[in-house]
């Protein structure tokens, strides 16, 4: 593993290169200060101002490729919540199909919604809230790749299927995560450094190599999180109960509208600001680019 210093001075002559071939003084005019390697495997670089990570964003396709093979930098983005979306109105027959039909299902909302979204709007991601199984409906998570397109699409509702559906802010804390490595809530496993423990017997080993999982009588079964007799994904565990109370609580004081990032407001700032590199979750400060590194270095 490379150290800060290494990676920042890597990406100091990726950036050089870029400028050197074809974006002349708009990538010269950044510099990369910092680098920060994160759990998920991927690496923060910071600039030194907000506005240089957005030219660094901007211009990510020239300078990216001679960072390391199969780098790519990941972009912000704004999410909302459609709630009563119908299933069969996807043009799916189960919930699960989402997957098959994402590229198109996008292609439908920006289309119906050109009017208020504007022929600028971008959808990154398309996704359930919580797959709803045997359900008629359910909540869709819309992931645009800026604030004021997510910001519409809460004031003016998403128009889909002949109906004006309810449109809300998606506030990623908000939402449940327990991670299938040490069962405890807050986090998933691709990010975990914690002891594996079992969901259902909470010993040191894997969940899929457990051999009391098809105990019948459940008289083995042992909570991670609370020591409890039940599964460490048991809705009864005092545990999960408290991270429900904890999610309620952040959605009633969650705010209408995403803040809109200073250099999407066309404001500069002066103080440093990061583009990160390598496969981490996309965020809305508008402070960072992710870059997926292929293989470590």
């Amino acid at each position: 593993m490379k150290t800060p210093a290494e990676i920042t001075k890597l990406a100091e002559k990726a950036r050089v290169k870029a400028a050197k071939a074809t974006y002349g003084l708009t990538v010269a005019s950044a510099k990369f200060v910092a680098a920060r390697q994160l759990k998920s495997g991927d690496v923060s670089l910071s600039l030194r101002t907000a506005k240089e990570a957005e030219i660094m964003r901007c211009h990510r396709d020239c300078w990216v490729k001679h960072l390391w093979k199969g780098s790519e930098v990941r972009l912000p983005s704004w999410g909302v919540v459609i709630h009563d979306v119908n299933v069969r109105s996807l043009g799916i027959n189960i919930a699960v199909g989402l997957g098959d039909r994402k590229q198109g299902i996008i292609k439908q909302l920006l289309t119906e919604n050109l009017f208020h979204w504007g022929d600028d709007a971008e959808i990154t991601q398309i996704s359930w809230l919580v797959l709803p199984e045997g359900k008629k409906s359910g909540s869709l998570i819309v992931e645009f790749s800026s604030p004021h397109t997510a910001n519409k699409s809460i004031n003016t509702g998403t128009l889909w299927d002949s109906e004006v559906l309810t449109t809300v802010l998606y506030d990623r804390a908000a939402r449940i995560r327990q991670c299938h490595n040490c069962q405890k809530f807050g986090h998933i496993g691709n990010t975990c450094s914690n002891e594996t423990k079992c969901v259902f017997c909470a010993e040191k080993h894997h969940s899929r190599d457990c051999q009391r999982k098809k105990d019948a009588t459940l008289s083995e079964r042992k909570c991670a999180n609370c020591g409890g007799a039940h599964n460490g994904w048991s809705k009864r565990c005092p545990d999960f109960i408290i991270e429900i109370e904890r999610v309620q609580a952040l959605a009633q004081a969650r705010e209408r509208h995403h803040r809109v990032p200073a250099y999407l407001s066309m404001v500069a700032g002066r103080t440093p600001a990061a583009a990160t590199v390598g496969s981490g979750s996309s965020g809305g400060s508008g402070s960072r680019a992710s870059t997926r590194q292929s293989s470590s270095k």
